[in-house]
């Protein structure tokens, strides 16, 4: 049980440092145009399409890891507290996190992310 759960952690955090580090990925794909590159984004992509966001869910990924919007400027174009955003947004990673690993996209102990 520990090591699922040690597993899951492992994407969830593989996950999150992949959507932070997404602006950063595209541009460099546009400067590079890397093959290697086009495929992590396609990939990411895809997982986006296929995980099971609620709206809001779907809302607050575009703004905050796409569109570089703060936790608290989301809140306040949605009317809620931001609190409402944080917990929106972990449940979020939580489901992409779900596509990746069913994929089996990443191994444990992996240091890159391709």
């Amino acid at each position: 049980m520990q090591l699922e759960l040690n597993f899951t952690d492992f994407y969830e955090k593989k996950t999150q440092l992949l959507l932070e580090l997404y602006l950063s990925l595209k541009a460099e794909y546009e400067r590079s145009n890397s093959a290697e590159l086009y495929e992590l984004l396609t990939d990411l992509n895809k997982a986006l399409g296929q995980a099971d966001f609620t709206e809001i869910q779907r809302t607050c990924i575009r703004l905050y890891y796409v569109e570089g919007l703060s936790q608290q400027e989301i809140a306040k174009t949605r009317g809620v507290d931001r609190s409402t955003i944080n917990r929106s947004l972990k449940a979020a990673l939580k489901r992409l996190a779900a596509v990746f690993k069913r994929w089996e996209y990443w191994t444990e102990g992996e240091l890159s992310l391709c």
